[in-house]
């Protein structure tokens, strides 16, 4: 992963608009760099102090440049949801899921991509925190000789600006 942006704006309790860009790299996958593009709409299901779920839905360009193969570009669909509970006062568990199916096949080319976290706050003023999360991305259409399923496991440290 290069790097992730996304910009959401709520126009009612109940909905909300997204777009977003995200930018990675995998050696493993032969990917020199992938940029996906997405904007859309989505509900928020659960809206709660300590609880949230959301679904949304959108449509997005895909750029893929692969070391060994040729690049592809591609219209895309955008669903997923997103999930955060605030467990026992401290903890934090989020999980969130997207489904990236092409426009011209979304049965037999897609990808899925998952992440589950949980921060743990490490001063009393929770602006420190210990990210232990596992991501896991599937694609059913890799380049020849890769496997379709990636998962990362990562631990990393944040800061809360709120």
């Amino acid at each position: 992963m290069i790097g992730e942006t996304r910009l959401e704006r709520d126009f009612s309790e109940s909905w909300f608009a997204f777009g977003g860009l995200v930018l990675e790299q995998d050696e493993f996958e032969d990917l020199d760099l992938r940029s996906v593009l997405t904007a859309g709409t989505g509900v928020f299901f659960i809206q709660e102090e300590k609880q949230q779920l959301k679904a949304r839905f959108g449509i997005g360009y895909q750029v893929e440049a692969f070391q060994n193969a040729p690049n592809e570009e591609e219209a895309i669909l955008s669903l997923g949801y997103e999930y955060r509970i605030q467990l026992n006062g401290r903890l934090l568990f989020t999980h969130d899921l997207i489904y990236l199916p092409s426009f011209n096949d979304p049965v037999d080319d897609f990808r899925v991509e998952s992440n589950a976290a949980l921060d743990i706050p490490v001063t009393e003023s929770k602006a420190w925190s210990v990210r232990i999360g596992v991501r896991n991305q599937y694609d059913n259409t890799p380049v020849s000789g890769n496997e379709k399923l990636d998962t990362f496991y990562t631990l990393s440290l944040g800061y809360n600006f709120q």
